[in-house]
Order: structure tokens, then sequence, then C-alpha cells
């Protein structure tokens, strides 16, 4: 699932750090959920919608993926803003059939149109035996464990993949050539045993993880296979 529209690729911001990074700001769960829910409904979403992305973001968050919870709010605002993404796109289903659906998402976010999917294409599986999904035009989809994770709440296995932009140079070269292409599947175990969960890019890291680097001006290690404009290795 996932998709790119107008200049900017899914998952990149265009918003890159200006001047020295901010100091981190402490916020309780609850703050944290009002702040994202309101900054959407501002936007134009749904109640419905903002308390979506807030309760996907604070998901992320609370286990750790905090590259893809609510620091996001910005970049998806000011998408919002240039008309790169919709706040009010609805999912259209286009085709359905045994075990198989497939639909639009209008260039909403990912976590609201990917979300209405997913919980379709579950209830197909539930009744079907398994199912297979596709939807485009979704932007990013942030935290992809959130969507095979909803499968196991449900007593299925998940799997769940998206596009991706190109994002890495291969060995030797000076041009971004691989994606990375995230992959996430989690599976239910019999109490009291938790599911397993996988999420991971194709690639050594997650964008995110380079981007919060150089929100907070850190250095990241070479082996994340990061290249400057002559090709060579890169920590910046």
């Amino acid at each position: 699932m996932g998709a790119t529209r107008g200049r900017l690729p899914r998952g990149v911001p265009d918003d890159r750090r200006a001047g020295p990074p901010q100091a981190p700001i402490d916020l309780r769960v609850d703050a944290a959920r009002d702040f994202a829910a309101t900054a959407f409904r501002a936007a134009g979403m749904s109640d419905e919608d903002a308390e979506l992305m807030a309760a996907n973001m604070l998901w992320a968050d609370l286990r750790g993926i905090d590259t893809h919870g609510v620091q996001r709010v910005p970049w998806y605002l000011k998408w919002f803003a240039e008309g790169l993404a919709s706040p009010t796109a609805e999912l259209e289903i286009l085709h359905e059939g045994p075990a198989f659906l497939s639909g639009d998402g209008h260039s909403g976010l990912g976590q609201i149109v990917a979300t209405r999917f997913a919980d379709r294409v579950i209830e197909k599986a539930k009744n079907d035996g398994l199912c297979l999904g596709l939807l485009r035009n979704s932007n990013d989809w942030g935290c992809g464990a959130w969507y095979p994770c909803r499968a196991v709440d449900a007593g299925l296995l998940g799997i769940a993949t998206t596009t991706s932009v190109p994002t890495l140079a291969p060995w030797g070269s000076r041009n971004r050539l691989f994606g990375n292409n995230p992959i996430a599947c989690a599976f239910p175990r019999r109490p009291p045993e938790r599911p397993i969960v996988f999420d991971a890019a194709l690639t050594p890291v997650a964008l995110g993880k380079v981007l919060r680097a150089s929100a907070e001006g850190k250095e990241i290690p070479v082996d994340w296979g990061f290249r400057d404009h002559q090709g060579e290795p890169t920590r910046d």
C-alpha cells in the first residue's frame, strides 16, 4: 500500500532543520494525544479522523518508535497546506472479489485511509479465510506494524508493505537508487504469549531515524549507508 502525489515523495518531508536543534519537550500521553487531535481538527479533519491520527501516533510513540509518532504532526500539516495530501479524503473501494479487495485513498494520509482499508481486509479475511488488499494514493502510513497488529487483534496473521521512493545509493554510486520498502508482519500466539511482531525497512535503517538525527544535529553511523554528493560515506 502507498503512493506518491505532487512533488513530495511519500514519507519524505521538505522542511529540514534550519538552525540549531530545539530542546526536547516532555508531554504526558493525554496531552500529546489532545495536541495531535486538535492540530488535525484545525486542519480540517473530522473528529473521528483526528482521533484516529492521534491514536496511531501515540501507538508508535509508546512502543519506542518515536520517529513515526507525534513528531510527524508538522509534516502532515504542511502537506495539507501545500495541497500534497487531503485531510478530508475518504477511502473508495474499487474492486472486491473472493479474498481480494482494492481501493483508492484519494491522497488521504495512510493512517486514515490505510487503517480503514486494513479493517475491511481483515473483515474479509475472517469471512473468506484470507484476503489480499491493494491500496493506491495513500501517502505516508506512519508505523507499519500498526496494520498487521490490527489483524492480530482479530485473531489473524497480518502482513503489510508499502512502496518507497529511492533513498539509498548503491555501493560506489552518488545517486539514490534503492527504496526502503518497509515490511511489517504480526503473528498471534496462544495466550498468555504475546504476538510476534516484525517491522523493518529494507535499507540498513529507516529514513525516519536519519531525519531524527538531522533534527537533533547528531551524526549518523557510516554503516547506515548514506553518501555525500561525491559518493563518499558520510556521517552528516
